[in-house]
């Protein structure tokens, strides 16, 4: 009999003639491809799945530091105004409160477009 190597799997099969049926090695030789296949397989879904979990946690932490600014920003404000500062030398600080918080929404809907969605 003639041996041919299969160039994908680099797995050795003999030809045979189509009427020659299979035999018991034959059969463990399928099974095992098989598995192999299997093993492969749930290797490639588990790192999928740390992708996605890893993507979705990453877009939490981004959207919670997004939403976060302007509450650290507005604390920062009320901690200067305790302290004696004026409404006008924190106006630029207000006016950038202002504008992240405008903005806000925007940037949570950029980042959010941004990630993958799970399958």
């Amino acid at each position: 009999m003639e041996t041919l190597a299969n160039k994908t799997t680099g797995y050795r099969r003999f030809s045979k003639p189509r009427w020659m049926p299979a035999t018991i090695g034959d059969l463990e030789d399928m099974e095992n491809r098989i598995r192999m296949i299997e093993k492969t397989l749930d290797q490639q879904i588990a790192d999928l799945a740390a992708e996605v979990t890893n993507a979705t946690t990453v877009k939490d932490s981004v959207l919670t530091l997004i939403q976060g600014i302007p509450a650290l920003i507005a604390a920062a404000v009320a901690k200067a105004t305790a302290a004696g500062a004026t409404p006008a030398q924190l106006q630029a600080i207000s006016d950038l409160q202002a504008t992240l918080a405008s903005n806000d929404t925007v940037m949570a809907a950029a980042v959010v477009a941004g990630t993958p969605a799970a399958s």
